[in-house]
This record gives structure tokens, C-alpha cells and sequence, in this order.
């Protein structure tokens, strides 16, 4: 009877004895355990291993005071749904960018022609970036593309965006409102002269105020220009000045790169029509200005892409991005 009882306290005390072993084994590797009581809500205990902390959840308190153990538990239960205890750091966490602030303005208020203008402006200085979408109203993978980037998160500088130039031949589905005219010969065709409608002025001006860098003007064209030279469809149209060339040629030949077809591919141009806006503010205001011009034989998913690809590309090239 005398040795089933000794065998019985004997296998009582395994537990307690194998919790010593582990909790000494840990105190002698040198930087797991901290001096210190661990006393967590639902009796959490954590041993901290220098980079990561290892988790344990004991039936009672465990106390560890320099260096030795005054108090310990008879369970030790591996638990991974505890979490991990925070782990010291000798590095300063850094501060997320803090995010561009958007404004948004109403151009040609009170009118029937009023639009909107988004104004994002970086916590850094840098380049101002027009883009302009829905001058013609049936073109629509340049309003689309251009809804895009109203929100657009810009690491630097400021960036403009009227998506929907003109809000009622959009809403109307059609190139222009006949009793209007066409917008995009609507803007000055000379130094001295003034665009036509209170919208096309208000939107001159907004290049003007804003010391407007680059403009890109987002358009469709029915055919390729490669195959139709009447058409503009697949061409960039830039005005010709302040080395604007460099930059825009290196951005089509990025995109001709994913167009399969020789036909489809996009061409440089110079010179858009008199009385456009990229025209206007490349030829008197000093702007670099482009239009970019995609062809509706292709599918409109593709063709937003062309533009949205393109303006991306516009704005890493000026680090903005």
C-alpha cells in the first residue's frame, strides 16, 4: 500500500515539477524572460523571446523577480488564440503620409451648363496636372477615365479634374448641345481674344489661376488613324513647346507596347485644332498640353484603360505618383 502511494504523489507532482523545468529552462536562456510579475486578465502569461513573444495561458499568476521564480502554476495550456503581448522596439514607428486634401468647385454656377472641378492638393509642393474628360459629350471612356481620378492619391503637387466638361451633352449622349456649339472650338484662338461661353471661360481661367504644368484633354474618335488619316483615333496631339515632346513620346511608346495590332497602335501628332483647350493653353499660356484620343471600335473597358494607363504614366514621369 506504502508504494501505490508513493507512486500516486509521484505522478501528482510530474506536472508541477515538468512546469519548473520548462519556466528554469527558459530563465537560462539568456534574454527570454523579463524580471517582473505577469499577471494579465484571463491569466494570460507571456515569455518574451527577444524579436517575438510566445503566448501561454496559466491556471494561476506566475511572478518572476530578478531573475528566479517566487510563484508558479501547476497547468500550463498552450492557447494560440491568445494575443500576442506588444513587443518592445528600439525603432520609432513612422507616420503614414498624411492624405491629399480634395476640393471641390463649381464652374459656371447657376448656369445649365455648370460642372464640377476637383482640386487635390498634396502636403508637398510640386507640378499642377490638369486633366479634363466629357468635352464632347458621346465620348465616353474620356469621362469615365476621368471620374477616376477624383479622388487620386497625389504624393506631391496639386492635380485638376473636371470629368465631365460638358455635363449636358453627356447627359444628352451626344458630341454637343446644338444650341451651344462645340466646346472643344470654344476656347481663344488668339493671345488676345476671350473663349466663348461662360464654362469655356471659367475653365481658361482655372489654367490661368492655377499655373496649370501639363493638361491632358481625354477624347474618342471613330476610326484609327492609321487606317483612316482623317481619323484621330489612336493618337496623342500635343502642342509643340517647352521640350513636351520628351515626355509624351516616351509615354506612347509605353502603351504601343501592349497594342497587338500594328493599326491599333497609337501615333504622335502635333498641333490640336484651333480653339481647343490643349491648343489654347499650350499656345498662349506655356502649358504642356495633350490630347489623347482612343478609338470606339475598340471596347469601352479597353479604351478606359488607354486613358487612365496614360494619365498614370504622366504623373510618375513628374513623380507625383
Amino acid at each position: 500500500m506504502q508504494k501505490r502511494s508513493n507512486i500516486r504523489n509521484l505522478i501528482l507532482y510530474i506536472p508541477l515539477l515538468a512546469s519548473i523545468v520548462l519556466v528554469a529552462g527558459l530563465l537560462l536562456i539568456p534574454g527570454v524572460a523579463k524580471a517582473g510579475t505577469i499577471n494579465l486578465p484571463g491569466s494570460a502569461t507571456y515569455y518574451s523571446f527577444k524579436t517575438f513573444t510566445f503566448p501561454y495561458v496559466f491556471a494561476e499568476t506566475v511572478n518572476f523577480n530578478s531573475g528566479y521564480v517566487t510563484a508558479i502554476n501547476r497547468q500550463v495550456i498552450s492557447d494560440s488564440s491568445v494575443s500576442p503581448a506588444p513587443v518592445e522596439s528600439n525603432y520609432n514607428t513612422p507616420e503614414p503620409a498624411a492624405k491629399p486634401m480634395v476640393e471641390t468647385k463649381v464652374l459656371a454656377k447657376g448656369t445649365k451648363n455648370a460642372t464640377e472641378l476637383y482640386i487635390i492638393k498634396a502636403n508637398k509642393p510640386g507640378p499642377v496636372v490638369m486633366i479634363v474628360g466629357g468635352i464632347h459629350g458621346n465620348e465616353t471612356a474620356g469621362y469615365k477615365a476621368a471620374e477616376k481620378f477624383i479622388n487620386y492619391d497625389i504624393k506631391r503637387g496639386t492635380l485638376l479634374v473636371i470629368p465631365r466638361a460638358n455635363q449636358r451633352a453627356i447627359e444628352n449622349k451626344s458630341r454637343m448641345i446644338s444650341s451651344v456649339g462645340d466646346m472643344n472650338r470654344q476656347f481663344p484662338a488668339s493671345s488676345s481674344s476671350l473663349a466663348d461661353t461662360a464654362l469655356t471661360r471659367e475653365i481658361y481661367k482655372v489654367v490661368k489661376d492655377y499655373k496649370v504644368d501639363w493638361l491632358m484633354d481625354m477624347h474618342e474618335s471613330l476610326n484609327y488613324h492609321k487606317l483612316n488619316s482623317n481619323s484621330v483615333g489612336q493618337t496623342l496631339i500635343y502642342y509643340p513647346a517647352n521640350s513636351t515632346v520628351n515626355t509624351v513620346s516616351n509615354i506612347l511608346n509605353s502603351i504601343n507596347k501592349s497594342v497587338n495590332y500594328s493599326y491599333a497602335k497609337f501615333t504622335l501628332l502635333r498641333y490640336p485644332a484651333k480653339g481647343s483647350l490643349a491648343r489654347a493653353a499650350g499656345e498662349y499660356l506655356g502649358v504642356h498640353s495633350f490630347i489623347f484620343e482612343t478609338c470606339s471600335k475598340q471596347t469601352l473597358s479597353t479604351r478606359i484603360n488607354y486613358h487612365v494607363n496614360t494619365a498614370n504614366m504622366l504623373l510618375k514621369s513628374l513623380n507625383m505618383n
